[in-house]
């Protein structure tokens, strides 16, 4: 038995993540660099490891709410999925920071990001990509307005330890 098993049927799903991660990823490298490397694999980290956890209480036993692709197994095009969630947070964090946005900005930025990610979710349920055995469509957005909060207040505070680091810009590290 493979770790990772091959799918079944190669169908619509799997075009869905690899197109998905194409562009996504395409997008991502063409945005002028905003952030230094550390900054950078900070976020991505935090990401993955965001993801990760809401996959494990939401996705396996006890809770089992949905499951990715067209098996309950997991297959190699479960794991690309989970590249989709860093790429996602530093697009969503390059703005954040490139619009500074301050006060209640904010609430309008987690709420566009919210249904933005919504719809993107929406997309890929129509693709098969998540297949949901108690999860709702509504709750993903909620789920949204918590992760792009906590994608926020992560970045805000990186930023604050730089600056206290006497950096006048998280830019200016080597």
């Amino acid at each position: 038995m493979n770790v990772l098993e091959l799918p079944k049927n190669f169908d619509y799903n799997e075009w869905m993540i690899i197109i998905s991660l194409i562009a996504t990823y395409t997008f991502a490298f063409r945005l002028p660099k905003r952030f230094p490397q550390t900054i950078t694999i900070l976020i991505v980290l935090f990401s993955f490891s965001l993801e990760k956890s809401t996959d494990l209480i939401l996705e396996y036993p006890p809770y089992t709410l949905y499951y990715l692709n067209d098996s309950t197994l997991f297959e190699l095009s479960d794991f690309f999925t989970c590249f989709l969630y860093p790429v996602f947070g530093y697009i969503l964090l390059h703005y954040y920071d490139k619009w500074n946005i301050r006060g209640i900005s904010n609430f309008f930025f987690i709420l566009a990001g919210s249904i933005f990610g919504t719809l993107f979710e929406w997309i890929t349920v129509l693709a098969h990509v998540f297949e949901y055995t108690g999860w709702k469509l509504e709750y993903s957005f909620t789920v949204y307005l918590l992760v792009i909060s906590l994608y926020i207040v992560f970045f805000n505070f990186v930023k604050k330890f730089f600056i206290r680091a006497n950096l006048k810009n998280i830019n200016d590290l080597p």
